[in-house]
């Protein structure tokens, strides 16, 4: 896993595989790890390497990042 164009650790996020034969995972970011993002517009994949090395890009596209208007609340 890549973020900002460098390797990801752990404590970013995770990719699970939530049903392998329907193609389904799940990306899930930290919320340090989002904040961490300029707004703008990203293109993404996801890539499965093989035991011998070949790459394959499983699917690609574009996501648009927008900044967040409310930074606290209070309940009332």
């Amino acid at each position: 896993m890549y973020l900002n164009g460098a390797a990801g650790t752990a404590i970013q996020g995770d990719i699970t595989v939530d049903d392998e034969d329907a193609g389904d995972i799940t990306i899930t970011l930290a919320a340090a790890s989002t904040a961490a993002l300029p707004p703008g517009s990203y293109s993404y994949d996801v890539q499965w390497a093989t035991a011998t090395g070949a790459i394959h890009t499983l699917t690609s596209g574009n996501v648009q990042v927008v900044a967040d208007v409310t930074r606290t609340t209070t309940s009332t």
